[in-house]
């Protein structure tokens, strides 16, 4: 039987001298290994925070966008709302709504209900070059805007979803003394914004338009003028406006 043990005594020292060998590689390997996935983790961790960084200032600048909007929109209004507080006739509180709804919306056509007809008082945004006296539509005639000025109830009507090309659209009643006097009318493309956006504005100054005319009805029927309706003055007195309240 042929002796095989040095060959035996060999393998296992190429055995041990390899297992050193890797002993000898093997910690700074890991070590390495470690060093990287820590720097790996680190990498990672950096980017979810630049990520969330970018994410949270976009959402900053999002909302000091809406917070401007707002006070611009609360600013239209306060002046909408003054401007008819001081007009002095029917057609002066139809051209300040006219003139107020071109500010919120991209199209609006003031139309007044005159036996049982729809007439154009004033429009913005339209095209074509004729004015808005030229309609002139029976109630059934005029769709939506006729239909509320026979219910006296404002209409929304959203874009449908499925489409890009309708607009939203809102007709609101100015009312005087129970009957619709006149009719708001508005769109607007569905990619300006949500139609509760620009309708709500819409429905304030409709509305304020009908207390208006309602105080002026009064004025005219009881002879009273602007100046003579009693007042504070910024001091508490009362005014002498010859009577008082």
């Amino acid at each position: 039987m042929p002796y095989n043990g040095g060959i035996v005594a060999f393998d296992d020292h190429i055995r041990v001298a390899l297992d050193r060998a890797l002993a000898d590689v093997r910690a700074p390997l890991e070590s390495a290994l470690r060093v990287l996935a820590h720097n790996v983790a680190v990498e990672a961790t950096d980017e979810r925070a630049r990520v969330a960084k970018a994410e949270i200032d976009e959402v900053c600048r999002s909302a000091e966008v809406g917070l401007a909007e707002l006070r611009a929109a609360a600013a239209r209004l306060s002046d909408a709302i003054r401007a008819l507080d001081e007009a002095q006739s029917l057609g002066g509180v139809l051209e300040v709504i006219a003139d107020c709804g071109r500010r919120e919306v991209d199209r609006v056509a003031v139309l007044v209900v005159t036996n049982g007809r729809l007439r154009g008082y004033r429009w913005w945004g339209f095209s074509g070059t004729a004015p808005a006296s030229s309609v002139d539509l029976s109630l059934t005639q005029a769709g939506l805007a006729g239909a509320i000025a026979q219910t006296g109830t404002m209409a929304l009507r959203p874009a449908a979803a499925t489409t890009t090309s309708n607009p939203h659209l809102a007709a609101l009643p100015i009312v005087l003394g129970g009957t619709v006097a006149a009719v708001v009318y508005a769109d607007a493309p569905a990619s300006d914004g949500a139609l509760s956006q620009w309708s709500a504005a819409l429905d304030l100054l409709s509305r304020h338009a009908s207390r208006v005319l309602e105080a002026m009805t009064i004025r005219h029927i009881t002879g009273l003028s602007r100046s003579a309706v009693p007042h504070r003055r910024a001091d508490g007195d009362r005014a002498s406006s010859g009577s008082t309240w």
